[in-house]
């Protein structure tokens, strides 16, 4: 067997040979022209940067196509588990990078890219590494409970992970600054209620979300509207007339905890109430 090597060719380039043979006279032969092959693909490798963008649902990844010629094939790939086996999504491309839509917020997503020759030899996979989605913001509230001094409040993870960390706020204040306002604590849930609140009081209510990232990411405050606690009925108090003349007198009573601003109807009668003389 004869053969002649060759070196310093391009990737993924399809080459033709052909061999003739020549006596010592210098007379050729007629030619053999044989089959063509395609070189490899170089693997791509891993730029400063792998991650461009990352959104709630989307992210754009990026390589570098080491020397391949700009028509050679890249297979990127993202899953949620390293064994790129759960929530496998694929996208060819002959560029240096590939973007990804329809992802769950609040998601762990691996990436790897494979170069493919035009005989389909494939050159990889290069093993990218990791990023989490950014969370959704919180929506749809629902005020389910409502007593004299305390609110539960209610929103949807709204396509977030179930493991998603949300930590809500209420306030006196629709702009969330009033001296006596309640914080949770970041935690996995979509409810929590807040109490020792004032009776007959407006209270506004915001949620934000973080993904698991390291540092975490918040979002943005979504509010969630806002509601009144109940009303305490008026407790005695003593004394209970004061100012009493010939013609006229005053009553006091306690307020119960009511917020200010609660219309208190006080009223008189000299027999029974169905005959009410003063309102």
């Amino acid at each position: 067997m004869t053969n002649a090597g060759y070196i310093n060719l391009i990737p993924n380039t399809t080459y033709f040979a052909r061999v003739t043979a020549i006596n010592h006279a210098g007379t050729q032969s007629s030619p053999l022209v044989m089959a063509s092959t395609v070189t490899w693909a170089n693997p791509p490798l891993s730029l400063a940067s792998t991650f461009t963008v990352v959104n709630i649902s989307s992210l754009t990844f990026q390589w570098n196509i080491n020397s391949n010629p700009p028509v050679t094939l890249f297979i990127a790939q993202l899953a949620e588990d390293q064994g790129f086996t759960a929530g496998l999504v694929s996208s060819q491309t002959v560029l240096g990078n590939a973007g990804f839509t329809s992802l769950a917020g609040n998601t762990t997503y691996y990436a790897q890219v494979t170069a493919r020759n035009h005989a389909g030899t494939e050159a990889g996979p290069l093993l990218l590494g990791s990023t989490v989605t950014t969370a959704a913001l919180p929506s749809a509230t629902n005020y389910f409970f409502v007593s004299e001094s305390s609110i539960t409040i209610k929103w949807s993870l709204n396509g977030n992970n179930p493991l998603t960390e949300y930590q809500a706020k209420a306030s006196t204040s629709s702009a969330f600054n009033g001296s006596a306002d309640k914080l949770t604590s970041w935690g996995i849930f979509t409810s929590t209620g807040f109490e020792g609140l004032n009776a007959n009081a407006t209270y506004y209510a915001q949620v934000k979300a973080r993904n698991y990232a390291v540092p975490p990411k918040e979002t943005a405050w979504a509010v969630l509207g806002a509601t009144v606690t109940k009303i305490n009925p008026p407790m005695a108090w003593t004394p209970a007339f004061a100012g009493v003349t010939t013609n006229q007198l005053t009553t006091y009573w306690d307020a119960n905890g009511n917020g200010q601003g609660t219309v208190f109807e006080a009223q008189i009668t000299s027999t029974n109430f169905s005959n009410v003389i003063f309102t």
